[in-house]
């Protein structure tokens, strides 16, 4: 996916680049972070658990997995996970989102929630 699907403020905020094609946009404040992705890739993430997360799907198909089944959401939905959620996600090549993150060190790891975080190649 190209980055034309967010315009030229955010692809200039902060940039992470995770393995399988994922691409993150940051924009932190002291309560939070506001996160712009998009997956090149489908991109399975096993069973983790974080602050609270509000999202809203601009392109394509993402599978979020709890313990009361699997919810799919596409373009225009949203989704909302309270705080400590187990939950696996699978996104789907051409996936898109703008999400809300209740907590503003999240990604100070570079992606705590890939498997393989060594590999992340933050550029900032």
């Amino acid at each position: 996916m190209s980055n034309s699907t967010f315009p030229a403020e955010i692809t200039a905020l902060p940039r992470v680049e995770v393995p399988g094609g994922v691409t993150i946009y940051l924009s932190k404040a002291e309560s939070h972070t506001v996160y712009y992705l998009t997956a090149a890739e489908d991109l399975e993430y096993p069973c983790h658990r974080h602050a609270a997360q509000f999202g809203v799907v601009l392109e394509g198909r993402l599978d979020i997995t709890t313990k009361d089944g699997t919810c799919s959401f596409r373009k225009g939905d949203r989704y909302f996970l309270p705080d400590g959620t187990e939950h696996s996600v699978k996104l789907y090549a051409g996936f898109a989102e703008m999400s809300y993150l209740a907590d503003p060190k999240y990604f100070d790891q570079c992606c705590p929630c890939v498997e393989d975080a060594a590999s992340c190649s933050p550029v900032w």
